[in-house]
Order: C-alpha cells, then sequence, then structure tokens
C-alpha cells in the first residue's frame, strides 16, 4: 500500500523528532539554572564587549585632533586669538572683549567652570609697544617656563622678569564679558573712547585705534622693504628660517 503526505500532516519520524526535542528542553531545574546562567554570562559578556566598542566609538568621534603632514603624529587644536575689532570703552574702563577672544580665555584657565568668568594677565611694559598684551593663564605659564629655562642669575632673565612679570597685572571678566582698563594703563598707551583688540594666536593686544592702524601701515611698509607684499608665507620658509 502506497502512503502520501499532505500539507499540515506529520510522518511518525517527524513525530518521534519532535518528541525528542521537547525532551532535550525540559531539564531538571538544577541544569536549567546552570544553563541559564552559562547563557546569561555569554549573552552579558557580548553585551559588555558591545558597550565597550560602542563607547571607544564615542571617544574617538569626539576626540579633535590635529594630523601634521608626518603619519601618524597628531596633537590637540586648541582655540587662538584671531581677529580685530574696535570696542568702546566708557568712563570707568569696562570696556567689552571679543567674544571669541572670551572662549580662549575661558580655555585658558585651569580654574573657569562653567558659568563662571575666566582671569587673564594683561602685559603693559613691553619696551617700544604702544599697546597692551593679554595672555590666558595657561598662555602666561608658557611665557614664564622659557623665561625660566634662562640661568637663574642671568641679566636676560632678570630683564625678563621685570617687564613679563612686574608690568603686569591679572584681569577678570565680569559676567557681562567686559574687564577693566585701569587709567594708569588706560593713559599709556593713550586709550579714551575706543580700543582695537587685535588677535595675535596665543596672545592678544589692545590698541588706540589709530595707534593700531600706523602700526599695520609700518607693517606694510616693512613688507614692500623685505620684497614679501605678494607672497607673505615666503617668511614661513624653513630654509629662510634656518639662515
Amino acid at each position: 500500500m502506497r502512503f502520501t503526505r499532505t500539507r499540515g500532516t506529520k510522518s511518525p519520524a517527524d513525530t518521534k523528532r519532535r518528541a525528542g526535542f521537547i525532551q532535550a528542553r525540559i531539564l531538571p531545574p538544577e541544569l536549567q539554572a546552570s544553563q541559564r546562567e552559562a547563557l546569561g554570562g555569554h549573552i552579558g559578556t557580548q553585551a559588555g564587549a558591545a558597550t565597550k566598542a560602542r563607547q571607544a566609538t564615542r571617544a574617538d568621534t569626539a576626540r579633535v585632533v590635529f594630523v601634521s603632514g608626518t603619519a601618524g603624529q597628531e596633537r590637540n587644536v586648541a582655540r587662538r586669538f584671531r581677529g580685530e575689532s574696535v570696542h568702546k570703552v566708557d568712563s570707568k574702563g569696562r570696556v567689552s572683549i571679543p567674544a571669541p577672544f572670551r572662549r580662549v580665555l575661558e580655555e585658558g584657565d585651569p580654574d573657569w567652570v562653567s558659568g563662571g568668568q575666566p582671569t587673564l594677565v594683561l602685559v603693559y611694559g613691553i619696551p617700544g609697544r604702544r599697546c597692551l598684551e593679554g595672555y590666558s593663564i595657561k598662555g602666561i605659564e608658557a611665557v614664564d617656563e622659557l623665561i625660566s629655562d634662562l640661568p637663574r642669575f642671568s641679566r636676560e632673565r632678570e630683564v625678563l622678569e621685570r617687564i613679563i612679570n612686574t608690568q603686569s597685572i591679572y584681569a577678570q571678566v565680569d559676567e557681562n564679558g567686559r574687564m577693566v582698563l585701569p587709567t594708569r594703563l588706560r593713559e599709556r598707551i593713550g586709550v579714551k573712547s575706543e580700543a582695537t583688540f587685535a588677535g595675535m594666536g596665543d596672545k592678544f593686544q589692545i590698541w588706540q585705534p589709530s595707534a593700531y592702524e600706523d602700526d599695520m601701515s609700518a607693517i606694510g611698509d616693512w613688507l614692500g622693504d623685505e620684497g614679501q607684499e605678494k607672497d607673505i608665507f615666503a617668511l614661513l620658509d624653513p630654509a629662510r628660517l634656518k639662515s
């Protein structure tokens, strides 16, 4: 006799295999617990590894680096003082600091916290300069380290200490993004009702506006004398810097 199978029916062999599968899945309680623990540990290990991988990916994505021309050479990118702008100075000597400058000062103050006001240093004793020079706390520390590398009792170190440390003051940014320029400093550089802020990378300068324009003209004249009017980046030529 010939039998045919129809959809939805199970052969005796299918039923036997199915029963064996069910029996294999129904374990004694002590074996069920050990198997759950083993499976749970395996799953937990996989989940932990996946979580760590995601965290590492986020960390790599959040890291801001600058890759130089040398393969594999990286360094953190720091904000710098950039741009120029003219700001009003009131009768008390209060003047607004450009917002981008304030970001640099915040990053450069180790004691600054979100919602607080950063501290900076104003140097006023540099000979031949008709301006004030402003540094973040980290910026002036870098200058101090260079000075400290000089022999302790050398004349060069003494002069630099006198100019950078003796003839400088701390200044505080207030909650409105302003700082106070003391009267004697304003008089020293000729600032009255307006001041020009000029970004200089790791520092910034504060000028009386017309004096700043004169200084820019002097830079133009110097570039003309040096033959660099058309290509100022030639000043960065490594061969020239070494000569």
